[in-house]
């Protein structure tokens, strides 16, 4: 699991200083940790997707990316959990009944989040905090810093957003059953049969390979 918390604290701390560089530097802080959000996911995935198959850098776009090709559920909230006994060898395949009877213990929750809302917090951060304003006209002032109100509002925002994140204790890289195949390059190549299409061309996962 990625450690939020660090961030929280100098987030929170930036926020109390309320100064224009110091909430300039928390916009910066929040760009960071959401792309540490994002990013994760996908260092976790990368046993099922090549770096060559993400279409774009951006975020909230790699997230929608492992959503379609690695994992469905790769931005939702739930918990994983496990029975306390197993069902005894040899008996019937256990019906909803038995499930729904059985003492469960959790595993970890995930905590998910909406790319799109993500990725419109982490532009707007940048528009509104890490970009000087064009003057429109020689009598324009060129600040030094965007408006700290606006600012403070999008840090905010963005904060509600990292920390319910920091909350999750687990993280998975999918569920389902899987087909591989080795390439050429001696790796093992893998993805979920759900998430597969017809002639649907993948890139070998090692970085080092051309193959496809």
């Amino acid at each position: 699991m990625i450690n939020l918390e660090p961030t929280v604290s100098q987030l929170e701390k930036l926020l109390m200083e309320n100064t224009e560089a110091s909430v300039t530097y928390a916009a910066l802080e929040c760009r960071l940790a959401i792309e540490r959000i994002c990013y994760e996911r996908l260092r976790l995935a990368h046993d099922y997707i090549s770096h060559d198959d993400l279409r774009k850098w951006q975020p909230s776009d790699i997230v929608k990316t492992l959503i379609q090709e690695v994992d469905a559920k790769a931005a939702e909230t739930f918990t994983l959990s496990v029975a306390r006994e197993p069902f005894p060898e040899g008996s019937p395949p256990p019906t909803r009944e038995d499930y729904d009877a059985m003492e469960w213990l959790p595993v970890g929750t995930q905590v998910g989040f909406a790319p799109n809302r993500l990725g419109k917090l982490w532009n707007g951060l940048a528009k509104l905090a890490l970009h000087i304003e064009i003057p429109t006209s020689k009598d324009a002032t060129v600040k030094q810093y965007g408006d700290i109100q606006a600012m403070t509002s999008k840090v905010k925002q963005a904060l509600a957003n990292i920390k319910r994140i920091s909350e999750g204790t687990l993280m998975l890289s999918g569920m389902g059953e899987e087909v591989s195949f080795e390439c050429s390059c001696g790796s093992n190549n893998k993805r979920r049969l759900e998430l597969l299409k017809d002639r649907q061309t993948i890139n070998c996962i090692n970085p080092d390979c051309d193959e496809s």
